[in-house]
């Protein structure tokens, strides 16, 4: 059989070794860039929507703000029962959001659907973790300005992002106004029978309880209906401008809004840095949201914009360090590749109480469950660049143990559920060890921190599948997995073992 040559497909992008760039406006598939142009940092997701909003067909984009781990709990309700069908279903939201910014051109707003967009560029830049946006816009009376926005997500700081904002008057003497939002008022998805877009909702997962004007910080509290986990959205501001600036705040239909204007001369620029925060009570108590978020955009202001992006550049630059893999000769492979672990960095819970959606922090599909997809495909590339976030993603799996081995007795034939019943139940801890070259059996001893002493020891011999491979490679130790299991009705006379050691017998 005669195998057709390969044609590659035109990009959809052009190819950069580092980024991803988009050179002018393409409304056709602005959907698309909005989940290409993502930030995260495997807590925050924020979808590459534009700061002013989205004025075209509608249908073509989704606004999304995502907090890994942050869910609501609905009924699932099924035509005809059966037994051992889960009674309730929990869905990650699409929270506050907090990127919006307007600006407005002697009373004319900016938008890509209004006046002249005479230049356009956007690029994800993934050495520094910055998504950058240049335009030169007029609007539809003459005014011309260029505007320049950077949008951070801290892989450093689980709770926060930012956005600098600068707008510079082109050709003119006048007024420009810059008004910050956050919206609590979150439009529920369309129903849809394909799960990679999400169920959709038919009322809002987010209720608003109370809207905070402070001196420094703005806040919002909000309250899941099912689950009853409290949001506290806040941001912050600095603004630099030639002249004096007025401030003005307002609440509307569940927005609040923070407006600063200024009077510009030809060449003069308006700079706004934005700084946002989200804690939840899934997280910490209630009583600690307020003084956590006031703490944080405190840090935030006093560091500033500049040296955050430093302190994200230097994040990358130890991440790539490891991660990175270089391609000579196929520059969209390369930019593929890295486009692609960066993702992975994005999407990744690093606390060791979250893990890796189904699509990452980018949009609601699949409901932002965790599948076992992570540990066949994504694990191993963390334990090779990133052991530490590997850990967390194990330490997230284990700790969801005992309610798997609660629902398994109710799963038929242990379906969708790890395998074992109550009167069996057992406690497994996994040891990956190196063998030392050309043993064949040793000793497990099984320790409690701080003491000396032995609960217990357990002699080993190797398999003879193992024992062979060592003795063909004698240069080399070789990595064994040992499940060590106990009875659990033995738990109550041997406590659980707080250090294991090895030794060769």
């Amino acid at each position: 059989m005669k195998l057709k040559k390969f044609e590659r497909t035109a990009a959809l992008y052009p190819y950069r070794d580092w980024s991803l760039v988009e050179e002018a406006y393409d409304e056709a598939n602005h959907q698309r860039s909005e989940s290409l142009f993502a930030l995260g940092n495997g807590y925050i997701g924020m979808r590459g929507n534009f700061e002013e909003g989205y004025f075209g067909e509608k249908g073509s984009s989704v606004t999304g703000n995502y907090l890994n781990g942050f869910y609501d709990s609905n009924p699932i309700v099924y035509p005809e029962g059966a037994y051992g069908y889960p009674s309730r279903n929990q869905s990650m939201l699409n929270v506050t959001n907090a990127q919006l910014i307007q600006l407005i051109v002697e009373g004319e707003p900016f938008h890509l659907h209004a006046g002249k967009v005479l230049s356009y560029r956007r690029e994800l830049d993934m050495r520094k973790g910055m998504l950058h946006r240049e335009v030169e816009w007029e609007s539809p009376a003459g005014h011309r300005v260029r505007i320049n926005i950077r949008r951070m997500v801290a892989l450093c700081r689980k709770h926060l992002a930012a956005v600098c904002y600068e707008v510079k008057a082109l050709n003119f003497d006048g007024t420009l106004q810059l008004a910050s939002s956050m919206d609590g008022k979150i439009a529920g998805g369309e129903a849809s029978g394909d799960p990679r877009l999400g169920a959709g909702t038919v009322q809002p997962s987010l209720l608003m309880e109370e809207t905070i004007f402070g001196e420094r910080v703005s806040m919002m509290r909000q309250r899941t209906r099912h689950s009853g986990f409290e949001l506290l959205t806040a941001i912050s501001h600095q603004v630099e401008a030639p002249g004096e600036t007025e401030c003005s705040a307002s609440v509307r239909d569940e927005c609040m809004t923070v407006e600063f204007s200024a009077r510009l001369a030809p060449g003069e620029a308006l700079t706004l840095t934005k700084y946002i925060t989200y804690h939840t009570s899934k997280d910490y108590p209630e009583p600690e949201l307020l003084p956590l978020a006031e703490e944080l955009h405190g840090q935030a202001a006093a560091e500033g914009f500049e040296s955050l992006q430093r302190e994200q550049e230097l994040f990358l630059n130890a991440f790539w360090s490891r991660a990175d893999i270089e391609i000579e000769g196929d520059p969209a492979l390369q930019q593929g590749i890295r486009f692609n672990a960066f993702q992975l960095l994005q999407s990744a819970g690093r606390d060791g109480v979250t893990n890796i959606g189904a699509k990452g922090l980018t949009g609601e599909g699949y409901e932002g469950h965790y599948f076992w997809d992570t540990e066949m495909y994504i694990l191993p590339f963390f334990t090779y660049t990133q052991p530490e976030t590997a850990r967390a993603l194990l330490d997230f799996r284990y700790a969801t143990l005992d309610r798997a081995r609660t629902r398994a007795p109710s799963c038929p034939r242990g379906e969708r559920c790890i395998h074992g019943g109550p009167s069996t139940a057992t406690r497994t801890r996994r040891i990956i060890l190196r063998v030392p070259r050309r043993c064949t059996s040793m000793r497990i001893s099984l320790m409690r921190s701080g003491s000396t002493s032995r609960l217990r020891e357990i002699p080993c011999s190797l398999p003879t599948r193992v024992r062979r491979s060592c003795s063909k490679r004698p240069d080399s130790g070789l990595i064994w997995g040992i499940s060590i299991r106990r009875a659990a009705e033995r738990s109550a006379s041997m406590r659980s073992p707080d250090r294991t050691s090895i030794r060769p017998s």
